[in-house]
């Protein structure tokens, strides 16, 4: 949530994140996680491992060179598909969101959607005039907090035949103390109050893609600036890999390839009542599906 309020409120920016690493021994996966979960939103990880990898790597250990290969694959392959990470949130869903209502913060509701599987677009409010025709939903969890101006704007995406949600008059929610990015646990379960509301309008409709099969990985869906290609990232946050996972776009799609630290093979593409899907066998740490738009996206 908070890495997608940056990339909504300053686009051509260039995102670092980092932090130390645990004192602990941690297994590499967790360092794949890492710079994986900045990929998903554009950004990069500045590298940084523990105490007991670093004495390792400097001595040679031959498990520790298998963990520091696995891992510059996956940077690799990251760096690789980083201008599809770049490309502009492909999602249907749009939360309105600015550091007021908790976009300068993780943990809040844009990461409930995400655990999900549901693409989610962060939009500024003063994004809303420009918003494209192919948004379904439109959240403004707190439309006090919009100009008139800038509700008139949310009214007419709605009439554009998206589906307005707002949240309950008044609600607000405190930010967390100074130097805090996390909600604290009372401030959760002010949350789950709005939740509760947003999760029973979006839960089953597809607002770009739909993740079966996918449980312990995060995804995040981009389409390219015109439209006609989409990326759907897999990010695998399990120390073991994931398989069977179901793709079910709601547009038909054309050349569903599975990109790879190993490399690109073709997928199998099928045809599904409200559009098109594809299977991916297994994810190990990191996967991107590309795919070609075969229908014109609304502008």
């Amino acid at each position: 949530g908070f890495l997608g309020f940056l990339r909504a409120a300053a686009p051509r920016a260039t995102i670092w994140m980092a932090h130390r690493a645990p004192a602990d021994p941690q297994p590499v996966s967790r360092y794949i996680q890492a710079a994986a979960d900045a990929a998903l939103c554009g950004a990069r990880w500045v590298l940084d491992f523990d105490p007991d990898f670093r004495r390792r790597l400097r001595e040679s250990d031959e498990r520790a060179r298998r963990d520091w290969a696995r891992l510059a694959a996956v940077l690799r392959f990251l760096e690789e598909r980083r201008a599809e990470s770049l490309w502009p949130d492909g999602a249907m869903l749009a939360l309105v969101t600015d550091a007021r209502t908790g976009g300068a913060v993780s943990g809040g509701i844009v990461d409930m959607i995400a655990a999900k599987h549901i693409p989610v677009r962060v939009v500024l409010p003063e994004q809303l005039p420009s918003l494209s025709g192919e948004i379904r939903t439109l959240l403004t969890i707190a439309p006090d907090l919009l100009t008139g101006e800038q509700r008139a704007a949310a009214r007419a995406v709605a009439r554009r035949g998206a589906t307005l949600v707002n949240g309950p008059a008044g609600w607000k929610l405190a930010p967390p103390p100074p130097g805090q990015i996390t909600y604290s646990e009372e401030q959760i379960k002010q949350l789950d109050q709005i939740w509760r509301e947003v999760n029973s309008i979006i839960g089953r409709r597809n607002y770009g893609v739909r993740v079966f099969g996918a449980p312990g990985m995060l995804s995040a869906l981009r389409q390219s600036p015109d439209g006609t290609r989409v990326a759907v990232f897999l990010v695998n946050y399990t120390d073991y890999p994931v398989e069977n996972i179901t793709l079910h776009f709601p547009f038909r799609i054309r050349r569903p390839r599975l990109a790879g630290p190993a490399g690109v093979r073709e997928l199998e593409m099928y045809e599904t009542e409200e559009g098109a899907g594809a299977d991916v066998d297994r994810v190990a740490d990191v996967a991107v599906v590309l795919a070609e738009r075969a229908d014109q996206p609304k502008r």
